[in-house]
């Protein structure tokens, strides 16, 4: 079972990914990750005006890996796993997290299509655009981040401090976890992220929706939150910021404002929301371009009314800020 910390290596990024097909042959496919695209150019300084950004948990390396053994390069093609937009309101002080379900379908340039998949169909820029039309908030910088450097920044964070609310046993990622608050190392809290389902018993497994992943994962940026504050936190901060960058993409403007955004966000209160989606049929049912084939059958999102008033509701302070 999984219960301590891990690491992992990055190199150089290349726009050419490769993902490994069922067969266990290697298929090279072009995905551009350039982000530059479709963000909305900022307006004004950090500390008068609000900026967006798109943070996505990317499935796979959005970085390669080098086997020096074979003196070749691997990576494996990035799917969207987990999406949030943190929008920042300097003139109150505060800064809104939102969780966007991934199964949402949304209108995208080959079709109506999930959203986690909009990446493997336009790209980095795709994914922006996609993300903008749904929320209708402009979005000015997009950050990659994959799976290897989440683990990496929860363990240079000392471990994130989460509360579980149940007993937790699944046996497809290795995690058990007892209920309670406690501390969690990097491999542990991405398998709490992502695992699907909890083992109740010998013969017994309770599958859990993506809703439960995004609030455990509402859980855990809280707590790095709360480990990043203070001075000891801000010295933690800026040292999981230089082990994640091996295992990040960004936009190139991101650049000019994010030390300045790091030091306004630490001074804001914060707020998550997790967007709440219903089922729906859809009426175009695509296949990724990537295999194994998605099945066409598989059920689509939509948010509810009321994550659409949140989203006119913060939409209209961003853009009164």
């Amino acid at each position: 079972m999984i219960a301590g910390r891990s690491s992992a290596r990055g190199g150089g990024l290349r726009v050419a990914v490769l993902h490994r097909v069922v067969t266990g042959s290697v298929r090279r496919m072009a995905v551009d990750l350039d982000l530059d695209a479709a963000c909305a150019p900022p307006t004004g300084t950090v500390h008068d005006s609000p900026r967006t950004l798109l943070v996505v948990g990317a499935d796979a390396p959005v970085r390669p890996r080098r086997r020096w053994r074979r003196r070749s390069t691997h990576t494996i093609a990035p799917r969207a796993d987990a999406l949030a937009l943190v929008v920042t309101q300097p003139a109150d002080d505060r800064v809104d997290i939102v969780l966007v379900p991934r199964d949402v379908g949304v209108d995208t340039a080959v079709g109506y299509q999930r959203l986690g998949w909009a990446l493997d169909y336009g790209g980095g820029a795709g994914l922006v655009a996609a993300t903008a039309a749904l929320t209708h908030i402009p979005i000015h910088h997009a950050v990659l981040v994959d799976f290897a450097g989440f683990v990496r920044v929860v363990n240079a964070l000392g471990g994130v401090d989460v509360d579980v609310p149940e007993h937790v046993v699944d046996r497809r990622t290795g995690v058990e976890l007892e209920a309670g608050r406690q501390r969690l190392g990097g491999r542990a809290a991405l398998a709490w992220v992502r695992s699907r389902h909890n083992d109740v018993g010998e013969h017994h497994s309770r599958p859990l929706g993506d809703g439960v992943r995004r609030q455990r994962l509402q859980s855990i940026a809280s707590g790095a939150w709360e480990r990043g504050a203070g001075r000891l936190g801000r010295l933690r901060l800026a040292r999981a910021v230089a082990i994640g960058r091996s295992h990040v993409v960004v936009d190139r403007a991101l650049g000019d404002d994010a030390v300045e955004l790091l030091s306004l966000v630490r001074n804001c209160t914060v707020r998550v929301t997790d967007l709440a989606a219903e089922p729906i049929a859809p009426t175009t049912a695509l296949r990724s371009p990537f295999p194994p084939h998605h099945p066409t059958g598989s059920s689509y999102l939509r948010l509810t009314d009321h994550a659409v008033a949140q989203l006119r509701a913060l939409a209209a302070r961003a853009s009164a800020g």
